[in-house]
């Protein structure tokens, strides 16, 4: 009795002290800014290594916690646990099971009190990790209160064994549930379409009721139709899969909709991920009524109150979040219904630390800001000599990479490119892209330009600012939403503006390519800052494209090309990626 007194104790003291951290200690957003330093210091071993150890380190406390729940519930069965070392072992095997489920349970009921606590509520449901901990710290726990704690080597044993099987159960259950969600039969929603109108419809009302510009005490309404809603699917899908196939409706009085996207070949096959769904609820006050859920992903479907409860299980835990839970809070009433979708919603206003954690995930780490600085003292200290050079646009690449050249060689040379890259960008592209990475604006940003004089690149300016402005979106994003976003802006001249320009396409297209090849790895950033530096020619990454057409409205568009992703469009499009995969730059 003595010592489960003191293991009662040990764990009521150890869970005061950790409670007391989670409440009192500020908690940063660590996955977060794990999250973005990852995008910009590329994937590797290194990195994956570093994100691991900081997941074992906010792991290990709910280890040691689901641990001390073991001798909780297993002492008081001692008889049962001591006879049942017999020469079998038959008579101590549902025991040592049951011990461990009932720790288990404990584990995870102290940290979802402590979760509530640290939030202010009486409950919180543990994440992954915490749960995860609590599940090794149970199995940790369970070995060492056993008679295999006499012998260190039968101990030992015991841990690799359990943890093994852990291991191999976890992976066989992931292999399941990827079979199950791709073993669903083949959606019968129609190809995703959306045509250049609906697009520049789709920017238009989001700009008119961008949270960012409402006043504090302001409200907006957004009201999206089925059509919309469709193309809004349509159009996120495409980003995806080029042949994704979406369907959106009506049935009994609820939003249907389906998607059908490709994955990569598996075993030869081509699997197809079909998700879908049947909607009909409000959130209201901050309390989510459902009258109609059901959700399916291939043939694993969740329908009725356990499709509600998961709904409201993910606001939940979308509200703890830090980041999540204050863009959240300014909604005031959502509705899905067969009509389309109603939100009623406030300005967000970010404090200073969720505007922090919000410019940390789209921004770069120290190393790439520290290369925008210099990059922008350079250009700015440099403008004019540029201006009295015969190609002006060239002596500023070749200056901006001898720069990151000369800094590479006590830093990282694809950190470099990228402060390069975006440097140019936000002086000479667009000012945006500055917002768009989490980056100061530059105060005379206006002033270099005018220094600096005209750039043109095959004596147009404007391929300037596409080339540069893509590339410094492929810093801040990948590659697709670079693309997309040159793409866009093509569609929205297209209606009434200058017109959708097949040339401008090219830039774009050869800024992502310059973007991605100057950071892919340490190779190809040397590879990009030597050709650059020492054998810069402009044809070598920007080829002409005088003989592409240009200033298409919408109906000539249509009318000559199939509108985008028509017969002609895609003709003119495939030519463009044969001349860029001929530029020495892209080989």
């Amino acid at each position: 009795m003595t010592s489960r007194r003191t293991a009662m104790l040990t764990l009521a003291l150890y869970a005061v002290a950790l409670g007391v951290w989670k409440f009192y200690v500020p908690q940063t957003d660590w996955l977060w800014r794990a999250f973005a330093e990852l995008r910009f210091a590329g994937l590797d071993w290194w990195t994956i290594t570093v994100f691991l150890g900081q997941c074992a380190v906010r792991t290990l406390p709910y280890v040691v916690l689901g641990a001390l729940c073991v001798p909780v519930i297993v002492l008081p069965w001692r008889a049962d646990r001591d006879t049942a070392v017999d020469a079998r072992g038959a008579a101590r095997r549902w025991p040592v099971v049951l011990n461990a489920c009932l720790a288990l349970l404990l584990a995870l009921v102290l940290v979802g009190v402590l979760r509530g606590f640290a939030h202010g509520a009486l409950w919180s449901a543990p994440g992954l990790w915490l749960g995860l901990g609590c599940v090794l710290g149970a199995m940790i726990g369970d070995v060492l209160t056993h008679h295999h704690a006499r012998r260190p080597v039968r101990l030992l044993g015991a841990l690799t064994l359990r943890i093994t099987w852990l291991l191999v159960l976890g992976s066989l259950g992931v292999e399941a549930i990827g079979y199950l969600l791709l073993s669903g039969n083949e959606a019968t929603s129609t190809q995703a379409v959306v045509s250049s109108a609906q697009k520049r419809a789709i920017v238009a009302q989001l700009q008119a009721h961008n949270p960012l510009r409402l006043a504090p005490q302001q409200t907006t309404e957004l009201i999206v139709p089925l059509v919309q809603l469709r193309a809004m699917l349509a159009w996120a899908a495409l980003l995806v899969d080029r042949e994704a196939r979406v369907e959106v409706g009506a049935s009994d009085g609820a939003l249907t909709w389906q998607v059908a996207l490709h994955t990569p070949r598996l075993l030869g096959r081509d699997p197809i991920l079909n998700i879908g769904g049947r909607l009909r609820g409000q959130l209201a006050r901050g309390e989510l009524h459902m009258d109609t859920c059901a959700f399916h992903a291939g043939s694993l479907q969740v329908s009725g109150w356990w499709c509600g409860a998961s709904l409201r299980a993910a606001l939940r835990a979308a509200r703890d979040d830090r980041t999540l839970g204050s863009l959240l809070a300014v909604l005031n009433a959502v509705e899905i219904d067969a009509q389309g979708a109603r939100a009623n919603y406030g300005g967000v206003v970010l404090d200073a630390q969720t505007h922090g954690v919000v410019q940390r995930l789209i921004g770069p780490g120290q190393e790439v800001r520290a290369a925008v600085t210099a990059q922008v003292n350079l250009l700015r200290a440099n403008a004019a000599r540029y201006r009295a050079q015969r190609d002006p646009f060239g002596a500023v690449l070749r200056g901006a990479f001898t720069l990151a050249q000369a800094r590479a060689e006590q830093s990282d040379a694809a950190a470099e490119n990228q402060g390069a890259i975006l440097a140019l960008a936000v002086v000479l592209g667009h000012a945006r892209v500055a917002t768009l990475a989490g980056l100061r604006q530059v105060s005379d940003a206006d002033a270099i330009v005018r220094e600096l004089g005209p750039l043109a690149a095959h004596g147009r300016s404007d391929w300037v600012k596409h080339f540069l402005v893509s590339a410094g979106l492929t810093q801040i994003s990948t590659m697709l939403v670079s693309d997309a976003a040159g793409l866009l802006k093509e569609e929205l001249d297209a209606g009434g503006g200058s017109g959708f320009s097949f040339g401008d396409l090219q830039a774009d297209r050869a800024g992502t390519l310059f973007g991605e090849a100057a950071v892919r790895d340490a190779h190809s950033a040397w590879e990009v800052q030597i050709r650059v530096v020492n054998a810069y020619r402009l044809e070598d990454f920007l080829p002409p494209a005088s003989d592409l057409p240009e200033n298409l409205q919408d109906a000539e568009l249509n009318a000559r090309f199939g509108g985008v992703g028509g017969a002609g469009y895609r003709a003119v499009v495939a030519t463009i990626e044969a001349r860029l995969k001929r530029c020495a730059m892209y080989r």
